[in-house]
């Protein structure tokens, strides 16, 4: 367990600053799903692991790639295992992934309540996204091309009446 990452811990890494969620980045990373949660955190408390992880963070700019990777995440992601968590009785949710739970009530009677986040407005903030990105990236390429182009003189002699 020394200070110096191997290439898998590094990995790891790289997928936490992505997707936020240390089981699914161990998992990424080639751990298996039994051992992803204790050992993707264990990973995760090391100086070296989160300078890595900051540093990943600040190359991706963070900001939308963070969104576009939650959204994913709810949009493709199964609430079967944090519904299965907040129902067991013993407790045991280590390592669950609670990202689609909005809300969790205990209701009288003991019975349990759990809202999901709704799918359906994820995937449309995905695609409103994704246009916002296509439409932008083809303004800038308008703008790049014109920057391109030759300007003419100050004098006026090139310009038509």
């Amino acid at each position: 367990m020394g200070l110096i990452l191997d290439e898998q811990e590094k990995l790891l890494c790289r997928y936490y600053a992505e997707v936020g969620n240390i089981t699914e980045a161990a998992v990424l990373a080639g751990y298996s799903p039994e051992e992803a949660f204790a050992k993707g955190s264990e990973i995760l408390t090391r100086s070296s692991a989160m300078r890595l992880v900051k540093r990943q963070r600040k190359l991706t700019g963070g900001g939308i790639d963070e969104i576009r990777s939650a959204l994913r995440r709810i949009i493709f992601g199964q609430a079967n295992d944090a519904v299965g968590a907040v129902i067991s009785e013993s407790g045991e949710n280590c390592g669950t992934d609670f990202f689609s739970v909005s809300e969790i009530k205990r209701v009288k009677g003991g019975g349990v309540e759990v809202k999901l986040v709704d799918k359906l407005d994820a995937l449309r903030l995905y695609y409103e996204l994704e246009c916002r990105a296509e439409t932008l990236g083809r303004s800038e390429s308008f703008f790049s091309a014109l920057a391109k182009t030759e300007c003419p003189s100050s004098e006026g002699d090139d310009i038509p009446e």
